[in-house]
């Protein structure tokens, strides 16, 4: 048990007080020998016992008394195993909060689990209290301080963020924070419902992160509030791709004179359905396109819906537009609908950068250019060219989507030229080099580096890798890549800050993602020619990886851009909102779902593809994250928004009323049998006699 007021324990000598008094007492009179007390004293063994007892009860009754007074005062706290982590005052309260998609789950009391959980946190803070409550969140780029902890509720819990939230991120701001502003006693609260989307635990950071809060001189406090509870009967809606056909089937429909069509692929995602139950269920989907609404109805089939080239008409002339497709209300709400634009289908450009390059080909990397030059629908052109590091410094990659880089990383005046291709939102992809990392292993790009090559004397699988998002994730049916089946013979370790997508059996990233500030940079380290892996032999994992990176990259070209939110948060200040939740600032339209015009450009902002996926961290991958922390962990259950921790002060005072109680009906004087007056010795004689052989009677 934890007390609020713990400076009021120093008193409790004093519950020794009545028994002090009682002492003094009996010393205050002499005992000195008395023929008549002699008798009154024999008169009165027999009840002597009881008089002791009786003694000794109200001692302990006013011992009570004032224990009960003092605990009372030092206002203890109790709320199970929690109140013993809780202990005085903090100077500095830091509140990290998880505010994605996921985080609007309806609880069974009703709210969100984000309201839940901030309500809850809030309870418990103004019962807790701090000198300073300070929010960071870090998709915001913003770090508050709050004037009381309802102030939360205001800033935080009207709406989640359509962005995925890096923990890392934030734990990482948290331990900045510490550091420039050096506060006494620190609690940290983390609220989260475990999603791995928004934990990372495979990223690299987390060794360096723990590292970097156990160096922390500050007595710090790590509190996480939890509701990691699964919606088994959620559904979830993904438009996979709106594309402009003509309804005439000509050769090009941005040529084809006439009315056209739109042609929408989505998927619909209900987790613990059978295909039974299913198999009956129309679903009734919601259309709204550029503000017309419509309904049709498509027929679940199982856990995973997926509908592909629904036809839409479009008036005559009409090229470019947005919508939105919605399904009916659920459990939570913040993915039950998607936004998409459409308009002429952009070609997929790619560059394969390689020194052997000649004339737009290239021998050694010839598997690159096939696997992005084929395009994965007919709908879609893709094309795709080799050339060196010196022809790229001179090439436009206003249009391209995706680089291919072969060779050794290039130096930093060669890496600027990319960035805005970078930030734009392209994406690249460096393959490890034959040579280069060794003679100069001070290059890295966007944080990530390669290690010394490593020759294998045998083929080596991979181990292990992230199926459920990004390049390597599963198909649209739900099998996984075979990315278990490819052979490595040779790599370099990839360095840096990072994301490992797929790791070697020793634990040894073989794909990974930079986390740097430049978004959709991959390093794969392993080379593609056959004595290096079987990458470009076993080709199908090759294939997919290039494309799904080239379609992240042709996303954010042409006047319709399909944007993941948090992922450019760049130059909003000029957006319009078309549709899409009233919430955010214009600063941050980026992070909230909807339909954004800017200028003649269309963009829509929805949640990433792994806030889809309902795996959640490990308690052994939370224990491993916090390592050498003071940690603990509190499961939110029933939607509750109650405090967590409650002040048992009443209680204290109840039992000091009843100790009184019993104290003062121990003091009052022993009732007596009062006798009936004797008519004569020998009735009284005889009442001796018969009270002695009753009691006698009464006891053989």
């Amino acid at each position: 048990m934890t007390f609020l007021q713990p400076w009021m324990l120093w008193a409790l000598p004093l519950v020794a007080l009545p028994i002090i008094i009682h002492l003094i007492n009996q010393r205050r009179f002499q005992t000195t020998p008395w023929a008549a007390m002699s008798f009154l004293l024999a008169a009165n063994r027999m009840s002597r016992g009881y008089a002791k007892l009786r003694r000794y009860l109200i001692l302990a009754a006013r011992t009570l008394v004032v224990a009960g007074l003092i605990f009372a005062v030092a206002r203890p706290l109790s709320s199970g195993w929690l109140g013993t982590t809780i202990g005085s005052r903090v100077d500095t309260t830091l509140i990290l909060l998880d505010r994605s998609p996921s985080m609007g789950q309806i609880t069974p009391g009703g709210r969100t689990k984000l309201e839940t959980l901030t309500r809850r946190l809030v309870e418990s803070l103004n019962t807790i209290r701090s000198d300073r409550y300070v929010w960071i969140d870090t998709n915001q780029e913003q770090i508050l301080e709050l004037e009381n902890p309802e102030q939360l509720i205001e800033l935080s819990a009207a709406d989640t963020d359509a962005a995925t939230t890096d923990t890392a991120d934030l734990l990482e701001a948290a331990a900045k924070y510490i550091r420039e502003n050096q506060p006494g006693s620190v609690d940290c609260w983390i609220v989260s419902d475990l999603r791995r989307s928004d934990w990372n635990v495979d990223s690299g950071r987390w060794n360096a992160i723990n590292r970097s809060l156990r160096q922390i001189s500050q007595p710090v406090r790590f509190h996480l509030l939890t509701d990691a509870a699964s919606a088994p009967n959620n559904r979830s809606l993904r438009v996979q791709s709106a594309t402009v056909a003509s309804a005439a089937k000509g050769p090009d429909p941005t040529e084809t004179p006439g009315a056209g069509e739109l042609r929408l692929s989505f998927t619909i995602r209900q987790v613990g359905v059978s295909s039974n139950d299913s198999a009956r269920r129309e679903l009734p989907i919601e259309l709204d396109l550029n503000g017309a609404r419509s309904k049709f109805n498509v027929r679940q089939t199982g856990e995973l819906t997926e509908i592909n080239q629904w036809a839409v008409p479009l008036d005559a002339g009409q090229r470019t537009g947005w919508g939105k497709l919605s399904i009916p209300a659920d459990t939570n709400a913040s993915d039950n609908e998607y936004y998409f634009v459409y308009g002429s289908p952009v070609i997929r450009k790619s560059i394969v950068v390689t020194e052997d390059a000649v004339d737009g080909d290239t021998e050694t990397a010839r598997p690159l250019l096939l696997a992005a030059g084929i395009s994965t629908t007919p709908e879609i052109r893709c094309e795709s060219v080799a050339m060196t590091p010196n022809d790229l410094a001179k090439a436009d990659l206003d249009d391209v989507a995706l680089v291919l880089w072969t060779g050794p990383l290039p130096p930093e005046s060669t890496q600027a030229l990319l960035d805005p291709f970078l930030r734009r939102g392209g994406r690249l992809i460096c393959f490890a080099p034959d040579s280069g990392g060794d003679e100069d292993p001070g290059i890295a790009w966007a944080g990530l580096s390669w290690g010394e090559a490593l020759q294998h004397e045998s083929d080596v699988q991979v181990g292990r890798w992230i199926g459920d998002h990004d390049l390597l994730s599963g198909v649209r049916s739900g099998d996984s890549l075979p990315v278990g089946d490819l052979k490595i013979r040779w790599h370099r370790p990839v360095l840096g800050d990072q994301i490992g997508l797929a790791h070697l059996p020793d634990g040894a990233p073989i794909i990974a993602r930079s986390i740097a500030d430049v978004p959709g940079v991959y390093f794969i380290g392993t080379g593609i020619s056959a004595d290096q892996s079987s990458l470009a032999r076993d080709g199908v994992v090759l294939y997919a990886l290039i494309q799904r990176a080239l379609a992240d990259g042709a996303d954010t070209l042409g006047l319709t851009q399909q944007l993941t939110a948090g992922q450019n948060q760049s130059d909003t200040d000029t957006w319009q909102r078309l549709t899409g939740p009233n919430v955010g600032r214009s600063t941050t339209y980026s992070l909230h779902r909807g339909v954004y015009q800017d200028d003649d450009r269309f963009i829509a902002i929805n949640r990433g593809e792994s806030e889809d996926i309902e795996a959640t961290v490990s308690n052994d991958q939370l224990d491993r994250i916090f390592a050498g922390l003071r940690y603990d962990r509190i499961e939110n259950v029933g939607g509750s928004t109650d405090s967590l921790i409650q002040e048992v002060w009443r209680t204290f005072l109840v039992l000091m009323m009843i100790a009184f109680a019993a104290e003062a009906l121990l003091c009052l004087p022993r009732i007596r049998r009062t006798s009936a007056p004797a008519s004569s010795g020998r009735v009284t004689g005889g009442r001796g006699r018969g009270a002695g052989f009753d009691q006698k009677g009464a006891t053989t």
